[in-house]
């Protein structure tokens, strides 16, 4: 996957560089202006992140495999409509990690593979490889248990024990780096815990997503261990 990042601010860029030191298995580009844009080749999948005031002629956006938006401060409901921006499409600058990992979900992983990212196992762990070892082993012990607890709530219907099993689940899930079903366990969780889940197959397919890609960063992390 490529990125191209489009601001007119040497400070932003340089903060988005420093931000791609850490994740080298993307290649980028940098430009100061919209209209640089229409001397680029776009090669496919590639994702533009350009900031919202940019002077300059409007790029066509079809091009890109995603097109996301930032500012130095939040925008208002006239510039996102004139825009067309939704809103998980935008993001405040600076962009941090997290943003960059909702930006790019699907270039970790892909919908047969889990989303792995060890990054924050690795930054936790501080170089300690033991302690990193026993926060593996932590996860392959604890988690077919939990899974077998959550499908069988599921099939019991039991909202509150469901929301239980994924709240403890979702620390292993943003721990270990499974970036395609964060967003997912916390719809998940809070759906259960609010009571409102109105069509139970529905939340049993997604849940069984869920319960998948913790199987498959399982099966990652027993050829780590």
């Amino acid at each position: 996957m490529h990125i191209i990042y489009v601001d007119d601010s040497e400070f932003d860029q340089l903060a988005f560089k420093r931000l791609m030191r850490k994740n080298q298995e993307f290649s980028y580009s940098v430009f100061s202006s919209l209209d640089d844009l229409f001397n680029v080749t776009v090669k496919p999948n590639t994702v533009l992140i350009r900031d919202c005031y940019l002077p300059g002629k409007i790029p066509d956006y079809s091009i890109f495999s995603e097109v996301y938006f930032v500012s130095g401060s939040s925008l208002s409901s006239g510039l996102k409509s004139k825009l067309n921006i939704e809103n998980n499409h935008f993001f405040q600058k600076p962009i941090k990690q997290s943003d960059l990992d909702k930006m790019l979900p699907k270039e970790i992983g892909s919908e047969n593979d889990s989303s792995l990212d060890l990054s924050y196992l690795d930054e936790l762990c501080d170089g300690d490889e033991e302690f990193k070892k026993e926060m593996i082993s932590v996860y392959l012990s604890e988690v077919p248990n939990q899974l077998k607890t959550l499908k069988e709530a599921v099939e019991k219907q039991k909202s509150i024990e469901i929301a239980s099993v994924i709240h403890a689940l979702r620390t292993k899930i943003r721990t270990f780096g499974i970036l395609n079903v964060d967003d997912l366990s916390e719809k998940l969780e809070y759906s259960a815990r609010d009571e409102e889940i109105k069509d139970w197959l529905v939340f049993e397919e997604e849940v069984d997503k869920l319960v998948s890609e913790m199987e498959k960063t399982a099966t990652k992390l027993e050829q780590l261990s």
